[in-house]
């Protein structure tokens, strides 16, 4: 299935105009404009932006709570990094896995996706990655109330969040070293 210039053009619109309801916290409105885009998109075309639909979509359920359908959507993602071999995809999944383990409570999961995510960002120089990586473990060290482990992590995640320019997981990293 072959996409229209005109198609194209609607996905990039509704992915614009779902981040500007993700900016004004209208999630459920924002997701409506994400599933947009992923369903007029041909992956193989143009599989950033479907790839960007799909990050921005899992991040909208998840901070909306509904972890079963987020998880549903990172799966998938996962299927098609593996599949295209793409390596900005596959950080979004274990962005998205982190955040979905940290969530549910499952701690050996937890550990293995923030310490793949943190090789992964490594070997791939994604400074965000590592940094959101980072700030997840030191959350989750300030969870167990083991402080220097916390303060460890959060020290590291501080600089990389401030270097790419993360405002909202800067503000929660100085929040928790603020607190030591």
């Amino acid at each position: 299935m072959k996409s229209s210039k005109e198609s194209m053009e609607y996905a990039k619109l509704a992915f614009l105009l779902g981040k500007s309801k993700a900016d004004q916290y209208k999630f459920e409105e924002a997701i409506m404009l994400f599933d947009t885009v992923s369903k007029t998109t041909n992956l193989t075309q143009n599989s950033d932006l479907w790839i960007d639909a799909t990050r921005y979509k899992v991040e909208m359920l998840l901070k909306l709570n509904q972890i079963d359908r987020a998880k549903v959507l990172i799966d998938e993602l996962e299927k098609f990094a593996q599949e295209f071999n793409s390596n900005k995809a596959m950080g979004y999944v274990l962005r998205g896995n982190c955040i979905y383990y940290l969530r549910t409570k499952n701690d050996s999961l937890f550990n293995f996706y923030t310490q793949s995510a943190i090789q992964h960002a490594q070997k791939n120089k994604n400074e965000e990655l590592e940094g959101i990586a980072c700030l997840f473990k030191g959350l989750k060290f300030t969870d167990r109330n083991e402080m220097d482990s916390a303060k460890y992590f959060l020290d590291l995640a501080l600089p990389l969040l401030k270097k790419v320019n993360h405002e909202y997981y800067t503000s929660i990293c100085l929040t928790n070293i603020g607190s030591f």
